[in-house]
């Protein structure tokens, strides 16, 4: 990575109830052979801009 870029995140915003939120997007493989379910992403996470 060059000294000018930016390391690649997942984060996103949304509306939720009203008001812009930052949280992280779905992310699905191409072949997906299991899943696990969350509600929500701790705000840490998203701070950090990765999953769990």
């Amino acid at each position: 990575m060059h000294d000018d870029e930016q390391p690649e995140t997942f984060q996103t915003r949304i509306e939720w109830m009203g008001e812009s939120v930052l949280t992280l997007e779905d992310v699905w493989p191409n072949r997906p052979r299991g899943m696990i379910v969350r509600l929500n992403p701790a705000p840490a996470s998203v701070e950090a801009g990765h999953y769990y």
